[in-house]
């Protein structure tokens, strides 16, 4: 799983960057009639706007879950050492409370 989440990781950053050049090469196309990102935005066609940002949208789904997949066997064996040391503060907890009763 861990394999995964690298190439899932992988995949993510080459989408954000393949969103960024998309708009750099619609930038550099009309950049003749747009001074700033907004006038870019109104002149290019929506649908090709909208690729750009899904582009970039589906990379940053993709990076999350690369760093789940990644980190999750870590994150589950942090998990198990915490409620192993809760169970022993609880076990210490009621052997003092039982120490003091009698």
């Amino acid at each position: 799983m861990r394999t995964f989440g690298i190439v899932f990781l992988i995949i993510g950053i080459f989408l954000v960057s393949l969103s960024g050049l998309e708009k750099i090469i619609i930038y550099s196309s009309l950049s003749q009639s747009a001074g700033d990102i907004q006038t870019l935005r109104n002149i290019t066609p929506k649908g090709i706007w909208n690729i750009t940002q899904m582009t970039f949208v589906f990379g940053i789904i993709f990076i999350i879950v690369g760093l789940i997949m990644s980190l999750w066997k870590i994150l589950i064996k942090e998990m198990g050492k915490i409620k192993n040391a809760d169970r022993e503060f609880k076990e210490q907890y009621e052997r003092r409370s039982n120490n003091h009763n009698e």
